[in-house]
């Protein structure tokens, strides 16, 4: 029921630890490179229905999600920031009043994806 807000707030601490784990492991590959390193975490978070299930090989087997819900929180993550969250106006819906949250526009270039999305960056908890 509340698993949007969940989600996002999740995120929320991860940007938060990896934006210290970022700067540790800058300050020691430092020392071994000569040029600086720019990693970023990039998240989109969409709400709705996903196929789930073990697919793979007998020797090789993982539990996935996928399908259109889970394709286009894929989409969001790729047009992210480094260090952005991105999220769909669905999942807007269901975290608004608990978030602070920036409207980034309307995308509707998103591979395989037809249509036209609201995307928003959440900010912070409010």
């Amino acid at each position: 029921e509340n698993s949007a807000i969940r989600a996002a707030s999740a995120a929320l601490n991860f940007r938060k630890q990896f934006e210290i784990m970022e700067l540790k492991w800058k300050e020691i590959w430092q020392g071994f490179i000569p040029y600086q390193v720019n990693i970023g975490l990039k998240c989109g978070i969409n709400t709705g229905c996903a196929t789930v299930g073990n697919i793979g090989t007998n020797e090789y087997r993982y539990l996935t999600a996928f399908g259109l819900s889970v394709n286009l929180a894929n989409r969001l993550a790729r047009l992210a920031h480094s260090n952005e969250i991105l999220v769909s106006a669905t999942t807007k819906s269901k975290i608004f009043e608990k978030f602070e949250l920036l409207e980034k526009g309307v995308v509707s270039d998103m591979k395989n994806i037809p249509g036209r999305f609201e995307v928003f960056s959440v900010v912070r908890e409010k």
